[in-house]
């Protein structure tokens, strides 16, 4: 329910720089008639304001006036500078008090709120703001406005405020009439249904659109992980192929290192160590050798030289025994020459000394040489004694025999070195194993499309939903329609019952008006002035009814000279008995603007 509590004007059209204050829930029929004070003429009634009063609240609950006058025409002509325009309503709905202030002069809006009972004032302040202010920017204001009340300006002229300026219903577009009665009849919370679905439902496209992006960055992300753990296989057969290959080779190398020979590091020792031996007993038999050498030189000089001694002795002894033997040749008688014989045996003492010398040294280097050739042939025999334990004629085949067990030792080490190769080779695993296994287990995400499923679901089952409510064919908008046509059509026939027309009115699916009477139908132009004017009635009326009993009741009710023009006293009458009824059964407060005096006494 919406309840309009007091208007307030100033320097609003003919209301001047004083607040005129207007309660609105009076809860009484009330005639608002006027005397222009201006006017030569003492009856007359117009330009007096009233139908400003009936601006004033459409201007500041929506911004505008049914009549279409601009903003800048709506401030009084003569305010003064300084002065502003301002228009305030205040109302009360969902527990809820509210005042709406508009002005001009400077351009204002604000929109205040306060729980129903609370007696402070709207523009209460703590810490320097006003508590009660909703107010934002100015369309959003205006959105929030019409939102709180629940209806537009064009709704707003049908439910509280008729006007001889509105255009009657049966002479609205189709389109516009359609739109009337789809409010009136709560197809606006078909609407609004609609609209909180289009809204999940762009939710929901946004969160599916999500979950899509999100499925395929893991698929991306999968696909990469699947490329590489392609790769990584790719690698690891690779690895497997390389080890198999290097297992087979190490095989074959180690198949052809099968030998009769068996020998050891000590034997490689000894054979090095007799080796050595062999050469130092052969430097020491070169030695020898050559000392051998040496002496047979210094024997054969010796030879020569004891030889030559001899040779001289013999030389001396027969130069000696000619001497000794000579003959004077004169004489014939033995020459003795005593010196020369004695020097002669003096050289051959010396000859003999020198011989001895000489033989005695030759003996001594022939002994010197029998020992050096014992020697000699003992390291022979050291050597050939060597040789003898292995077996072989000389040294260098002693070297080869080295050389082959160290060939040996060394394969034996390469062999063993090989074999630790192959029981490493077959004891290790890919390096690419593990990381396959945990890009598996932890790089691959699952992508779960319940989720998504769920919502695609839901988004189906949303298009179905929003196509059944806002279709115009939709059986749940013929069946809304068809449950309230027969309420709306009930009221306008008591309506026009009261107001004495002598047609039938009833509204189609269409939502055209069909008028009719024993004769046939009628067109709208058919019709009188003051008929047209009970239909328009008859019709508003109904279509009020038709949203209170939907949406709560509103405490106001404007209505601006239609019963005036073209409605005779007793249709003017009969209105008066159907609003008095509205004050007394709703609690209902009606303004009504009119220039005719005898419903003076009709109305509070």
């Amino acid at each position: 329910m919406v309840r309009f509590k007091e208007l307030t004007i100033m320097n609003f059209m003919s209301f001047g720089a004083k607040k005129t204050t207007i309660p609105l829930d009076s809860g009484k029929l009330v005639a608002i008639l006027g005397i222009n004070k201006d006017s030569s003429f003492a009856e007359s009634r117009n330009g007096t304001g009233k139908s400003s009063i009936f601006d004033a609240i459409s201007y500041c609950l929506f911004g505008n006036t049914s009549r279409g006058i601009s903003v800048s025409k709506l401030v009084n002509k003569r305010i003064r500078p300084g002065q502003y325009m301002q228009v305030s309503v205040s109302f009360e709905t969902d527990g809820y008090e509210y005042l709406v202030v508009r002005g001009e002069k400077p351009s204002t809006l604000k929109f205040y709120r306060k729980p129903r009972g609370d007696d402070r004032p709207f523009t209460t302040l703590e810490n320097g703001r006003q508590i009660f202010d909703i107010s934002r920017t100015k369309p959003e204001t205006n959105k929030d406005i019409i939102s709180v009340l629940g209806f537009d300006r064009k709704l707003f002229s049908l439910l509280v405020c008729n006007t001889s300026d509105d255009i009657p219903f049966p002479k609205l577009p189709a389109e516009s009439r359609r739109e009337i009665i789809e409010l009136v009849f709560g197809m606006s919370k078909l609407g609004e249904k609609v609209k909180s679905l289009k809204k999940q439902r762009k939710d929901l496209k946004s969160a599916i659109a999500e979950l899509e992006v999100e499925h395929r960055t893991i698929r991306a992300a999968n696909n990469r992980t699947l490329e590489q753990i392609a790769s990584l296989e790719a690698k690891h057969e690779q690895w497997m192929q390389d080890k198999d290959r290097q297992i087979s080779e190490i095989e074959e190398a180690i198949s052809g290192m099968e030998t009769d020979i068996e020998v050891s590091q000590d034997d490689l020792n000894v054979l090095e160590s007799d080796l050595k031996t062999i050469s130092e007993l052969r430097k020491a038999a070169h030695e020898f050798a050559m000392r051998i050498q040496e002496i047979g030189l210094k024997i054969r000089f010796a030879n020569k030289q004891v030889k030559s001694l001899d040779e001289q002795f013999d030389r001396v002894v027969a130069d000696l025994q000619a001497l000794e033997n000579s003959k004077c040749p004169t004489c014939n008688q033995p020459f003795h020459d005593a010196d020369a014989i004695n020097a002669m045996r003096d050289s051959l003492n010396d000859l003999t000394q020198e011989r001895d010398k000489e033989s005695n040294r030759l003996d001594a280097m022939r002994a010197q040489l029998e020992e050096l050739v014992q020697q000699e042939e003992e390291i022979n025999n050291q050597i050939a004694e060597i040789l003898s334990v292995w077996e072989v004629d000389d040294e260098h085949e002693l070297s080869q025999l080295k050389n082959d067990v160290k060939d040996a030792l060394d394969m034996g080490a390469r062999k063993q070195m090989l074999q630790e190769q192959l029981s490493t080779l077959f004891d290790s695993e890919s390096p690419y194993l593990t990381t396959i296994s945990e890009m598996r287990e932890k790089g691959l995400i699952e992508i779960d499309t319940t989720e998504l499923d769920d919502k695609k679901k839901q988004l189906a089952n949303m298009e179905y939903l929003i196509d059944l409510l806002q279709s115009q064919d939709s059986f749940i908008r013929k069946a809304l329609i068809g449950m309230q046509i027969p309420f709306l059509n009930k009221r306008i026939r008591e309506y026009l019952s009261i107001l004495e027309l002598p047609y039938t009115a009833k509204v189609d699916d269409t939502f055209s008006l069909i008028i009719s009477n024993p004769s046939g139908e009628y067109e709208w132009g058919n019709l009188s002035k003051g008929q047209k004017h009970r239909v328009t009635l008859a019709m508003n009326l109904a279509l009020q009814d038709l949203w209170y009993r939907n949406n709560g009741p509103i405490n106001l009710l404007l209505i601006d000279e239609l019963l005036d023009a073209g409605l005779c006293t007793s249709g003017a009458t009969a209105m008066i008995t159907i609003l008095r009824n509205r004050v007394e059964t709703n609690k209902q407060s009606c303004y009504l603007i009119t220039h005719r005096q005898e419903l003076h006494d009709k109305v509070d």
